[in-house]
C-alpha cells in the first residue's frame, strides 16, 4: 500500500514449515536500507511455533526515513536446520514518497452547504488534516483535465454525468503512464453512457452498471431497504484487512446502488483491458443462489488497464445513498488502501521471482536512452554491470533486462544521471518445498524418469538414454548412403 516518509508502515511475514516438525521459537528479523545508507536491523518478533508442513505469521513495523527507493530484508534469525539456507530470507523493494496526490472530479457541487458536495466525505478521508501526506485536489468536470493528471496517483469522478471525447483520451493516456481511476455513481450519473463508451468500447470500466436498485430516494428516510457489504472471506488484497475480526466494513448500509456484474467482458477486444475483479462483495445473495456460504453481488470491481487500474465502485461516494462515508474507521483505510494498490501497482516490477525479466518503460522523450543494471555480486567477486539498449515491447520503449538468474537486490540507473532505482529477485517459493508432486499436476507430454533414493541414480538416467548413444552411428550410416548414392549414380551415368 501507500509507503509515506516517517509513518509506521506495518509488513506481515509469513514463514513456511516444510519439514516433517514442528519448528519452535522461530525469530523473524527486519533489515532495512535507505538510499545511500548502510542496511540497518529493525524489528524483530518470535514465533513459538511453526507446525510441521504448515505456516504461522508474524506482523513487524519499521518507518522510512527518506524519500526514495528502499529495501526491506526478512530474515530468519534462528532457522532450524535445513538443506536450503538460501529460503531463509526474503527481499522487498519498496518506494517511500513525500506526499501522495489524489484529484477528485467532484459531479456534485451544486448546493451551497460544502458537506452536501460528492467530495465533501472522501476528501476528508483522504486528507483528514492540513499536515497530512495525502494531498488532495478538487476540481469540477469542466477544468479536471487543465495542467494534465500525471502528477496524480490517483483521480476519483465522483458521479460525473459523462466525459468528453477529449477527457476519454486523457484518462487513457494517464492509465498508460500507470494512473489509477477510481469511478463513484451517483443521481447524476449517465449509466448507459458510461456502459456504451467505456464498458463496451474502451474495456475502461470492469462492469457494466445496472438499472438503480434499493429505496426509491436512496436516503435514510427508508432505511428499512439496505444491503450490507461482506463480513467474511475478504479475498482481494485490498480488502484483506478486514480478515482481522478487529476490523469492521460489512456492518456499512447501501441503501442505493447501480449493480456490478461479474465475469461479463466487453464486447470489443481491447488489449490494454485486462480481467475484471472483484474487490468487495454485498454479503447479500440473490434468492437464486442456494448455497449457504455464497457471498453476493459485487460491491466494487477493478481492472488493469495499460499499466494503470481502474475502480468501480457500485453506490455514491457521499452520503445520500450508502453510509460508508460517515465510517471513518472503515472507509478511511479502504480509501487509503485502493490509492495504495495503484502505488504498489506503478513499483509491481520492483519485486521479481528469478528469471523474470526487469522491465523500465521509457516515456516519449527518452526513446534512445540507455541505462545500466548492477546485478548482485557472490562473495569477494568484482560487481557484474550490464548496459541496457532501448527496445520495443507491445509498442512500448523500454529498457529490458533478463539475466536476473541470481536472487538478491539489483540497482538500475539510466544514464542521463537519474536517481538510482533498486529492484529484488527472489527466489521462486515453490522450490522450497520438496515434496514430490502429483504425477497429476505433471506438465502435459513431460518425460520423466522415475527414481528412488535406494536405486543408483546414474544407472537410472542411462538406463533412459537407451539409443540416445546411437546418434552417431546412424549419422555415418546415412552418410555412407548418400555417398553410395553418389558413386553410383556417377558410375551408371559414364556406362551410359
Amino acid at each position: 500500500g501507500l509507503t509515506p516518509v516517517n509513518e509506521s508502515l506495518q509488513l506481515e511475514i509469513e514463514v513456511a514449515n516444510h519439514n516433517d516438525k514442528d519448528a519452535i521459537d522461530v525469530t523473524v528479523g527486519l533489515f532495512v536500507k535507505a538510499p545511500g545508507d548502510k542496511e540497518k536491523p529493525g524489528d524483530k518478533l518470535t514465533i513459538p511455533n511453526v507446525p510441521a508442513g504448515g505456516t504461522s505469521s508474524v506482523l513487524l513495523y519499521t518507518s522510512l526515513k527518506k524519500e526514495g527507493y528502499h529495501s526491506i530484508r526478512a530474515v530468519l534469525q534462528n532457522p532450524p536446520d535445513d538443506d536450503l539456507p538460501a529460503d531463509n530470507q526474503s527481499l522487498l523493494v519498496v518506494r517511500a514518497v513525500e506526499e501522495v496526490r489524489v484529484l477528485i472530479v467532484d459531479g456534485d457541487q451544486e448546493s451551497t452547504d460544502i458537506s452536501d458536495h460528492e467530495s465533501y466525505f472522501l476528501e476528508a478521508a483522504l486528507s483528514p488534516s492540513d499536515e497530512h501526506y495525502v494531498k488532495v485536489d478538487v476540481k469540477s468536470p469542466e477544468q479536471y483535465a487543465q495542467g494534465g493528471l500525471n502528477r496524480y496517483t490517483a483521480v476519483v469522478m465522483a458521479n460525473v454525468a459523462r466525459l468528453k471525447p477529449e477527457d476519454v483520451t486523457a484518462i487513457k493516456n494517464y492509465l498508460r503512464q500507470g494512473g489509477g481511476l477510481i469511478f463513484y455513481p451517483g443521481d447524476k450519473t449517465e449509466a448507459k453512457y458510461y456502459n456504451s463508451e467505456l464498458f463496451e468500447k474502451q474495456g475502461i470500466l470492469p462492469s457494466r452498471w445496472g438499472g438503480a436498485t434499493g429505496n426509491d430516494k436512496g436516503d435514510d428516510t427508508q432505511d428499512e431497504v439496505f444491503i450490507e457489504f461482506q463480513k467474511r472471506a475478504y479475498e482481494h488484497p485490498v480488502t484483506a484487512l478486514w480478515n482481522n475480526p478487529e476490523y469492521d466494513l460489512g456492518s456499512a448500509r447501501t441503501r442505493r446502488w447501480y449493480p456490478l456484474t461479474e465475469a461479463e467482458k466487453n464486447s470489443l477486444d481491447v488489449k490494454e483491458a485486462g480481467p475484471a475483479k472483484v474487490v468487495l462483495r454485498f454479503e447479500n445473495k440473490t434468492e437464486s443462489v442456494k448455497n449457504e456460504d455464497a457471498l453476493g453481488a459485487p460491491a466494487i470491481m477493478e481492472r488493469e488497464w495499460g499499466e494503470g487500474r481502474v475502480f468501480q465502485f457500485s453506490s455514491t461516494a457521499d452520503k445520500t445513498w450508502c453510509d460508508l462515508a460517515l465510517r471513518a474507521k472503515s472507509v478511511i483505510p479502504l480509501a487509503h488502501r485502493i490509492i495504495g494498490s495503484v502505488q504498489a501497482h506503478r513499483d509491481a516490477g520492483l519485486n521479481l521471482r528469478v528469471g523474470e525479466p526487469f522491465l523500465q518503460p521509457l516515456a516519449p522523450h527518452q526513446n534512445n536512452s540507455e541505462g545500466t543494471v548492477m546485478m548482485p555480486a557472490p562473495s569477494q567477486a568484482a560487481v557484474h554491470t550490464t548496459t541496457l539498449r532501448p527496445e520495443v515491447l507491445n509498442d512500448q520503449p523500454v529498457l529490458q533486462y533478463k539475466e536476473t538468474h541470481r536472487a538478491g537486490l539489483y540497482e538500475f540507473q539510466l544514464n542521463d544521471n537519474s536517481q538510482k532505482k533498486l529492484f529484488a529477485v527472489q527466489l521462486d517459493q515453490r522450490e522450497s518445498d520438496l515434496r514430490k508432486i502429483d504425477d497429476d499436476d505433471l506438465p502435459e507430454g513431460a518425460k520423466i524418469i522415475h527414481w528412488a533414493a535406494d536405486k543408483n541414480f546414474e544407472d537410472k538416467v542411462q538406463e533412459a538414454r537407451i539409443g540416445v548413444e546411437y546418434w552417431l552411428l546412424i549419422f555415418l550410416i546415412v552418410l555412407a548412403l548418400a555417398g553410395l548414392e553418389t558413386y553410383l549414380a556417377q558410375k551408371f551415368s559414364q556406362s551410359a
